[in-house]
């Protein structure tokens, strides 16, 4: 098990919704700093996280 950094925060759990979201964030924030939208675009694809569940390995 490894550890998320967040700031100077440690956290050995984390929710997975919550990390999904700070991990987009923290994408976002990146993107706006260091992107030119005059120059490019930036497309986000992700697998839904709602088609997986490492309990049941497939939700619907």
């Amino acid at each position: 098990m490894g550890i998320i950094m967040d700031g100077r925060k440690e956290y050995t759990t984390m929710d997975p919704m919550v990390a999904y979201r700070k991990a987009l964030s923290t994408w976002a924030k990146w993107i706006s700093k260091n992107m030119d939208p005059q120059k490019s675009r930036v497309f986000f694809r992700s697998p839904s996280l709602s088609h997986y569940n490492k309990f049941n390995k497939s939700v619907s």
